[in-house]
């Protein structure tokens, strides 16, 4: 329910059970109703999940948005309309940017060496081509914004897993669903109509403190995740909770704001681990700012192409 990470699985042993092709995937989570939701509901956990596609170059990622985005027919949302196509938007000069620096994660996840040697190459190469780069600390309880994503999720995956066995006509086992999924049902069950509504007045709280650091800057850096990718079964979804949990820590530690808070954010490939891994780069942008992460995504991109970069296999 977050950008994905451009960083891929290995088996354990160090060998990367990837196509070479993949070694570097853009990510973009556009604005909150950017993009249809719809036809049968128009907006999916209070906005936390939107649809959109990765791709190997920024001018992909680009034209699939110009051909996806746009107010949908019923809908009461709307984000503010294009200045031109967003594809047009590449090779823009993005100007002198005023770039946050967020280095904590919000699960408490240490960075592992190689993203943090990837974060430090990113802010030199930001500070080369000219952009201001400040340090910031979230004003985000990590808290509050974990239990009202928890909520939206768990109660949304409520509502489809009941509807899927009034379809079928049966209860669901566990020969159709892994033991977390259980473990989210069973809370999601708990929930109370107070504790939803909470929930949803978190999310506009958010979203209102993330749109304030956009009065003193243009985009946020961060990590994509704390940690690199793990190995193939180590977030398998049976397993106890608590071992889930503690594994999943560095994967959720930046990604889940900008689904709360709906903000644009982009996932850039922007290095590599020693082990063949690539280590991507978030861009967070203010409420209908994809342009000014394309702007500048474009400017990256070109300044050091990752499209040549391939993993050993």
């Amino acid at each position: 329910a977050g950008i994905v990470p451009v960083a891929h699985a290995t088996d354990g042993g160090g060998s990367i059970r990837i196509p070479a092709s993949y070694c570097g995937l853009v990510g973009l989570k556009p604005t909150r109703y950017r993009t249809p939701s719809g036809p049968a509901r128009l907006e999916g956990s209070f906005g936390a999940s939107v649809a959109n596609m990765v791709s190997h170059s920024v001018r992909d990622t680009a034209l699939f948005l110009d051909a996806g985005q746009g107010h949908e027919p019923g809908s009461p949302y709307w984000s503010s309309p294009l200045v031109r196509p967003y594809v047009e938007e590449l090779g823009r000069d993005p100007g002198r940017l005023r770039v946050a620096l967020v280095r904590e994660s919000l699960t408490g996840a240490p960075l592992d060496p190689a993203i943090a040697k990837v974060l430090d190459d990113t802010i030199k190469q930001l500070l080369g081509l000219g952009h201001e780069v400040e340090e910031l600390r979230l004003p985000i309880q990590a808290q509050q914004l974990f239990g009202a994503h928890g909520v939206a999720i768990g109660n949304s995956l409520l509502v489809t897993v009941n509807d899927r066995e009034k379809a079928l006509g049966r209860a669901l086992g566990p020969q159709d669903l892994e033991s977390i999924t259980f473990g989210v049902l069973e809370r999601a069950a708990k929930a109370t109509g107070e504790g939803v509504v909470r929930a949803r007045h978190a999310f506009e709280d958010i979203s209102m403190a993330m749109e304030q650091q956009f009065e003193r800057f243009d985009v946020i850096l961060s990590p994509v995740t704390a940690s690199l990718t793990p190995a193939l079964g180590e977030l398998s979804l049976n397993q106890p909770y608590e071992s889930y949990a503690r594994k999943a820590m560095g994967s959720a530690a930046f990604t889940v704001l900008a689904n709360v808070s709906g903000q644009p954010a982009i996932s850039l490939p922007l290095g590599m681990s020693d082990s063949g891994l690539p280590v991507g780069m978030m861009f967070t942008a203010r409420l209908g700012g994809e342009d000014v992460l394309l702007r500048l995504a474009s400017q990256l991109e070109q300044d050091r192409p990752w499209a040549a970069r391939r993993a050993a296999i």
